[in-house]
């Protein structure tokens, strides 16, 4: 009886032992890289509107203002309203002002984090420079989301356009 408890007992520490010597070991480069992502989707949870979009890509951030301007365009033609800037759209995105916080709501009405940060498992994809991807397998979806990082002045940022508008894939 002894031998058989032992037998079993080292084959679960060897299993173990085995379990984690293959345990997939993520680099300090790409804990930042899943952090930085992870970090997004907690503001959007949260609504932190000046914390998203500060995690941004600048391509990201740059194709939000030209889609909001082109709105606010046909918007225009249909009421009597004037039309902002580009620039003015992007300074109203950085201080967080009206038209900021509703495109955000809509966004967060038509899109749950929650089912990112706690309903998903997320695997790291390949990395090249200042390029990383993201696998991100949502538990009830056939394929999973591909989300794409880069780093832009050292810090790793979401490319939310780069990964969701299927216009410019």
């Amino acid at each position: 009886m002894k031998k058989y408890k032992l037998t079993i007992i080292l084959f679960f520490l060897s299993f173990f032992w085995i379990s984690q010597i293959y345990a997939e070991k993520i680099s300090p480069e790409e804990d930042r890289i899943l952090t930085s992502a992870e970090k997004i989707f907690k503001m959007m949870q949260t609504r932190d509107l000046k914390g998203i979009w500060e995690c941004l890509t600048e391509n990201s951030k740059q194709r939000i203002v030209d889609d909001t301007y082109k709105s606010y365009i046909r918007l225009s033609k249909k009421e009597n309203i004037s039309v902002p800037s580009k620039k003015d759209i992007f300074i109203d995105f950085e201080t967080i002002g009206n038209t900021a916080k509703e495109y955000w709501e809509a966004f967060l009405e038509n899109f749950d984090p929650k089912t990112v940060l706690e309903q998903s498992e997320w695997k790291m994809g390949k990395v090249k420079g200042d390029y990383a991807e993201i696998i991100i397998h949502y538990r009830k979806s056939e394929r999973p989301a591909i989300l794409k990082m880069y780093r832009e002045k050292g810090i790793w940022k979401t490319g939310l356009v780069e990964t969701f508008w299927t216009s410019i894939r």
